[in-house]
């Protein structure tokens, strides 16, 4: 009999990132849902043969459960073999997961990320890494608006597609800075997209995580692309996705979806859409620098927290097989999986 893992890994977080789980070994860290804890992996076990479900939640996240493997739903466990004997079992509202702000550096004192993880955010998701130096789809207007004051940054001699670049103010030549030098401590491979968000980003303290959000509305967010919501679009759906995980560990709800009806100016082909009405949207863009844009877009001001719901949409046969499970240092621990979905240790 072939192996669960084998065909359809469990990705788990751990500190030195997303690991399948049959590659994490004794020793190994990893983060508790809720808090962000950190537990150590005691051992490694297989668990008994079993029926194996795809289950897939109503934003898209996809996990893999056993028949009779306990799933947490924010308020206590349910397996699936109970489950599919309730009447409406995936519309049922006690199935209801409650996400929760993941705060990965409680007790942890953290130097303060540089760059800044707003300007990261904007930069790292909507900026063309392909070419050499530091760029973002703005006017010269919007660029010195958004970054040329509080960065010391100016925009640099130039200027093509609607595209600026930047220098540092009081440059000589107003040389361009290379993306090398404004993120000196990441591994930047600029030739392929498959650069994703930087660990200590995607790791940061709740507020440094909304900070980087906020970048990436900021210059991603335009009302005539989402008149009846609010989302970015972006022509490389890793990069989206990517975004997607931080906004899940902040327990916030999106969906990716390829859209061909986007405008072709700046390449959009994938838009993120929140589940949610920007009017009630709280704290998603960053309206203190700019008075008068706040004033003009009413839509960016704070109304009030909305109740986030995230549930089961389907649940399918996927196989029968074998499934790794993580023996922590505190019984029963609840640990993260790449999707920010909790899963239950022995």
């Amino acid at each position: 009999m072939r192996k669960f893992e084998d065909y359809v890994p469990i990705i788990v977080q751990t500190r030195k990132g997303d690991v399948p789980i049959e590659d994490i070994h004794v020793g190994d860290i990893v983060y508790g849902f809720e808090t962000g804890e950190e537990y150590e992996v005691q051992s490694v076990i297989d668990s008994f043969q079993d029926v194996v479900y795809e289950v897939t939640y109503n934003d898209g996240r996809v996990e893999y459960y056993r028949e009779f493997e306990l799933i947490y739903t924010g308020d206590t466990f349910i397996n699936l073999a109970t489950l599919f004997k309730q009447d409406d079992p995936l519309g049922n509202a006690s199935m209801d997961l409650k996400p929760h702000q993941i705060d990965y550096t409680k007790n942890i004192v953290v130097e303060s990320l540089s760059p800044d993880p707003y300007i990261a955010g904007a930069l790292l998701i909507h900026g063309n890494r392909r070419e050499k130096y530091l760029n973002l789809p703005l006017d010269r207007f919007a660029a010195n608006q958004h970054f040329a004051h509080k960065y010391q940054l100016n925009y640099g001699n130039r200027l093509e597609n609607n595209m600026v670049f930047f220098s540092y103010n009081g440059a000589p030549d107003d040389r361009l800075i290379t993306w090398e030098e404004f993120f000196p401590n990441s591994i930047m491979d600029r030739t392929k997209d498959s650069f994703l968000i930087p660990s200590e980003y995607q790791r940061a303290s709740v507020d440094d995580r909304w900070q980087f959000i906020r970048g990436v509305f900021d210059i991603g967010y335009t009302k005539d692309m989402f008149l009846y919501g609010c989302g970015i679009a972006n022509v490389s759906e890793n990069r989206l996705t990517e975004v997607q995980k931080i906004l899940w560990s902040l327990g916030v709800l999106s969906t990716i979806t390829y859209d061909p009806r986007l405008p072709a100016a700046r390449g959009r082909e994938f838009r993120l859409d929140l589940q949610i009405d920007p009017n009630t949207y709280p704290r998603f863009f960053y309206y203190i620098d700019f008075i008068e844009d706040m004033i003009l877009n009413e839509q960016r001001f704070v109304r009030r927290d909305p109740e986030f719901k995230l549930r089961f949409r389907s649940a399918k046969l996927y196989g029968r097989g074998y499934a790794k499970n993580l023996v922590l240092d505190k019984p029963q621990a609840l640990y993260l999986t790449s999707n920010f979905l909790p899963r239950i240790s022995v």
